[in-house]
């Protein structure tokens, strides 16, 4: 019914980052429907009192005519291990509804926290996140993931991460990663590189 949705950060009332949210809905909307959405993503919308003095994530699911809300708390879990796992035909360009694809990877996590997807030899994103990779000097970022997440695009924009192809043979060369995306900012503890388990790819 809502084949597509954005998921963006409340963080004591305010909502974060909503221009970024609000490019890739028009983008959407009107790469499948053909034309400028005629509702804005936030039309009619109010953070409710019970989520004003707390971290929430709010989900908005849209279709060509309707979108519908939900607010809920939010708790960020802790990433102490990722594993690598090979999707070369996986397509997810888009914020869609339907995460399949995306949900039988993450179930061959084994005991990892989570995954990171590598395509035709690549690292592309994890399961949820963008990833950037710390080298000592700079943030890089993946050139081609499968989704452009809004938080990845600020960054980029702000200059603070740039983008570069990043084998999975070559990631021993970083120091350590994050995974980024509207309710992971860049503030959070660097994760080690050897957090991720290495598989054939």
């Amino acid at each position: 019914m809502f084949p597509f949705f954005e998921s963006l950060c409340v963080k004591n009332g305010a909502i974060l980052h909503l221009r970024w949210h609000e490019l890739r809905f028009e983008y959407t909307y009107k790469t499948f429907y053909g034309t400028p959405p005629p509702y804005g993503l936030l039309d009619n919308l109010s953070v409710p009192k019970a989520f004003n003095k707390r971290r929430t994530k709010l989900k908005i699911a849209y279709n060509k005519t309707h979108k519908a809300v939900v607010f809920e708390d939010y708790k960020t879990i802790p990433i102490v291990s990722v594993q690598l796992v090979e999707a070369d035909s996986l397509n997810y360009s888009f914020k869609m509804s339907d995460r399949s694809g995306l949900n039988d990877l993450f179930a061959k996590r084994g005991r990892c926290d989570d995954i990171l997807i590598v395509k035709k030899g690549l690292v592309t994103d994890s399961s949820c996140a963008n990833v950037i990779f710390f080298d000592g000097k700079q943030w890089l970022t993946p050139a081609r993931p499968l989704l452009h997440g809004t938080c990845r695009a600020r960054l980029i924009a702000q200059k603070e991460i740039v983008t570069a192809a990043i084998p999975a043979t070559n990631l021993n060369h970083f120091l350590g990663f994050k995974l980024i995306n509207a309710m992971r900012d860049m503030k959070q503890d660097l994760i080690p590189i050897d957090a991720i388990v290495n598989v054939e790819c």
